[in-house]
């Protein structure tokens, strides 16, 4: 264990028996105060006592061996928690480093982090989190619906916060996950029913830069969604038998899947592919580099919005659109199903066909049309801040316009 100096603060390195160095902060820029603590985290490794540790050794002691702290001190982290109290900022950083965080992707841990700023926000950045209880979180519910925040989306920053108590209950910060015991909130009343004709839909992509619109069309003939687009990869396509194969940590549903590919979209993606770019691997590109998502929101709403069609036509509605034209097309419901990556949600195994081969997905594809019909487009309209209060929804047709307007956020740097 020595200390080093990177440009004004001193760090404490310690070096593995496998040779690998880990080093952190010591946030000073006095070398006696930084030699200090190294002394102290040094002492406690060697005797497995930490009475040598004050505040800021153990603080730095855990920010030095983070998920393997257990190798090293083990216990300390469980002592820490129950004499200092472990903040609910604390807990969402540690949760977001968590091995088996980390291990489902940056896209992952960025949803997380959108749901934690909300939870903050409400419950308190110092909040101890051992202090958090079901009424809180009843009224958490309570505070976000008058912010105008959907349920489902409630829904989903309390399953966030739930994934947070279950990676403190496995490293024995609390006893219990009590996120589990608080009902959800019913999303029945939000349900959106969205269906764009390709006349409607053409619009949009001559609004979308050459960038953008490849993806969009994807998404039209497959149904995939936006990240599975954005981060698909030419391992992942086979154009000669016509199938995209996605692995799990490719998925929402955390499964294999199999997408045909319609005979439209093979130049399409045939053109993608004839750009290529040094270190990455993916199809769609912009600028000879992966595609963000944080690109993608701004370009999509101006499209929206110059073709015409209501502001509230997400990206994520192709999907329901394109399961629409599937139904319409007389596509097998299983087939359709399986291609979607639903896989029968609710049906046992005995209810399926059995295994579905890629010749059978492509002869479904192939029966895949666009002409069924006339934009139809409902959602729920949100609640306005008027005395007239508000209506149960709205519906659009071919023509059709509305306001709207997501709630704001701040945000806040996790990580």
């Amino acid at each position: 264990m020595d200390v080093k100096k990177k440009g004004k603060v001193y760090y404490v390195r310690f070096r593995q028996g496998d040779g690998v160095e880990l080093a952190a902060s010591t946030r000073t820029p006095l070398k006696r105060v930084a030699v200090g603590i190294a002394g102290a985290i040094d002492r406690a490794v060697r005797t497995r006592d930490y009475a040598s540790l004050d505040p800021e050794a153990r603080e730095v002691a855990m920010r030095l061996f983070k998920d393997k702290l257990d190798d090293f001190l083990p216990g300390l982290r469980k002592v820490d928690n129950h004499e200092r109290g472990m903040s609910l900022w604390e807990a969402m950083q540690y949760c977001l480093t968590y091995p088996e965080i980390t291990a489902k992707g940056e896209e992952y841990r960025d949803r997380l982090k959108g749901c934690f700023c909300h939870l903050v926000l409400k419950l308190g950045k110092d909040r101890n989190i051992q202090a958090i209880g079901i009424r809180d979180l009843e009224q958490y519910k309570s505070d976000r619906l008058k912010e105008d925040a959907a349920p489902g989306t409630v829904n989903k920053e309390l399953t966030a916060l739930s994934k947070l108590f279950s990676v403190l209950v496995k490293n024995d910060f609390l006893d219990r996950n009590i996120v589990r015991e608080v009902p959800k909130l019913s999303e029945k009343d939000n349900l959106r029913q969205v269906y764009v004709a390709y006349s409607d839909f053409a619009k949009v992509l001559t609004h979308l830069p050459d960038w953008y619109a490849p993806m969009v069309l994807t998404a039209y003939y497959t149904g995939m969604r936006q990240g599975e687009i954005r981060n698909l990869t030419r391992s992942q396509l086979d154009l000669d038998r016509r199938v995209i194969r996605l692995g799990p940590k490719d998925t929402k549903e955390r499964s294999h899947k199999r997408v045909p590919i319609h005979d439209d979209l093979v130049p399409v993606l045939e053109h993608a592919l004839s750009s290529e770019a040094e270190g990455t691997d993916n199809v769609f590109l912009r600028d000879g580099k992966p595609i963000p998502r944080t690109q993608m929101r701004r370009y999509w709403e101006s499209a929206v919005r110059n073709s015409g069609l209501p502001s509230s036509f997400h990206f994520h509605d192709i999907r329901h659109v394109w399961k629409g034209n599937a139904r319409r097309s007389g596509i097998d419901p299983e087939i359709r199903e399986d291609i979607m990556g639903h896989w029968w949600a609710g049906k046992n195994v005995n209810t399926r066909y059995g295994f579905i081969s890629n010749d059978e997905l492509v002869q479904a594809i192939d029966r895949f049309t666009v002409d069924n019909g006339d934009t139809e487009i409902w959602v729920p309209e949100r609640k306005k801040k008027t005395r007239q209060g508000q209506a149960a929804g709205k519906k659009w047709g071919q023509f059709g316009d509305t306001t709207h307007s997501d709630p704001g956020h701040e945000d806040h740097n996790l990580l």
